[in-house]
């Protein structure tokens, strides 16, 4: 597959595994930011659709702090970062988290490789969380997972197909 980035070519190996030859990462470009997104790592791979999920879910939102929940290689973190003051990104998956951390290397950002549920059972009180949905690994829509905790605003975007939007 060849991308302008990066060139792989999938073989099967003796033993049925995939092999993968070349980088094992590309680089990803939404708006003026770049994200190292990884092979296994979760990213929004629509091109045509990423740019506009990060202006509907960053427009006009600033503050203290913010969370980032499901964070992948940080699509919502990167631009969030540049109107709040602390970003937390939350990401289970090995290679998304690996890239997350590379990706928000900045004294403001803190990626965290824990649970959502996990994290949420912790932490309290950011001005502004990015939930997203059950697709990630919790069974449960945004709303359920952070139920209980004071949340004067909240962006849920979808990765369900039939729900594929951004919601306030």
């Amino acid at each position: 597959m060849e991308d302008g980035n990066i060139e792989v070519s999938r073989r099967l190996s003796r033993a049925g595994a995939p092999y993968i030859e070349g980088s094992a990462s590309m680089t990803y470009v939404v708006g003026s930011h770049s994200y190292r997104v990884s092979a296994g790592s979760f990213f929004q791979t629509n091109r045509f659709l990423a740019a506009k999920l990060v202006e509907l879910v960053t427009a006009n939102r600033s503050g203290r702090a913010a969370l980032d929940l499901y964070a992948g290689v940080g699509l919502f973190t990167l631009p969030m970062s540049r109107h709040f003051e602390r970003i937390t990104s939350i990401e289970i998956g090995q290679n998304s988290y690996d890239d997350l951390a590379a990706n928000a290397a900045v004294p403001h950002i803190q990626a965290v490789h824990s649970t959502t549920e996990d994290y949420l059972n912790a932490a309290r009180g950011a001005g502004f969380r990015d939930c997203r949905s059950a697709a990630r690994g919790t069974g449960r829509a945004g709303g359920e997972v952070t139920g209980g905790l004071s949340i004067p605003r909240i962006a849920y975007v979808s990765c369900d197909r039939p729900r594929c939007r951004a919601t306030w």
